[in-house]
């Protein structure tokens, strides 16, 4: 959820010095160059061997990242890249700390399909430096809000042109204060081309949230 928008880090590596810069940009390469290979291939035995290249760059990362902490100038910066060592593609039960198209999928412009179960967190829930990094990035996450409101938000803002959204969200989005920002956001800038009411029934078992299926398109009527 929380970009790191790599190419404004490496900017400011190659501003404050290439010794940092350079030991990370062949480590990135064969990121890239991996998960290309690993999306292409059908063959499970190549998949597996993939993955353990992958947790082996991973180190390499990590020791490129350490040496470069050394030095307290460039500490936030660098911390920025050190969140893609937490990074665990393979594990169906880890979550990641940040979200990169670019650096997960090699998408560099958007999507064209987006199909998502965002977290529904409250704003009473999510501890203070979330909080404010949702007030700072995101422009519909103000006053008391939930954390699927800047899934949202995020999404709609790595579609491609007449890409599309679906969400499954919770039925309050329709009517309670905190979506105000969001559905202002949707009707003025976007097609909402399907609601779906799931409300009189639960869609998950064990939850007890009533849900709608949001359904937009990254285009202003239905005619683009």
């Amino acid at each position: 959820l929380i970009g790191i928008n790599l190419q404004q880090v490496a900017r400011q590596l190659d501003r404050d010095g290439r010794m940092y810069s350079d030991p990370l940009n062949p480590v990135l390469t064969q990121i890239d160059d991996l998960r290309k290979d690993f999306f292409e291939t059908e063959n499970q035995k190549d998949k597996n061997k993939l993955k353990q290249q992958f947790e082996g760059i991973q180190i390499t990362l990590k020791t490129t990242l350490d040496k470069a902490l050394e030095d307290d100038k460039r500490l936030k910066t660098i911390a920025q890249f050190d969140q893609l060592t937490q990074w665990q593609p393979f594990n169906d039960h880890h979550s990641a700390p940040f979200f990169d198209p670019l650096y997960m999928f090699g998408i560099k412009q958007g999507f064209d399909v987006v199909i998502g179960n965002p977290p529904y967190v409250n704003i009473e829930r999510i501890d203070d430096v979330t909080k404010k990094a949702l007030a700072e990035q995101y422009k519909t996450c103000k006053g008391r809000t939930d954390l699927y409101v800047a899934f949202i938000e995020k999404t709609l803002n790595n579609l491609n042109p007449n890409g599309i959204l679906f969400f499954i969200i919770p039925y309050a989005f329709t009517n309670q204060n905190y979506g105000s920002l969001s559905r202002e956001l949707l009707v003025n800038n976007y097609f909402v081309y399907e609601i779906v009411d799931t409300s009189n029934y639960l869609i998950f078992e064990n939850a007890m949230v009533k849900n709608i299926i949001l359904a937009v398109r990254n285009s202003k009527n239905q005619g683009e």
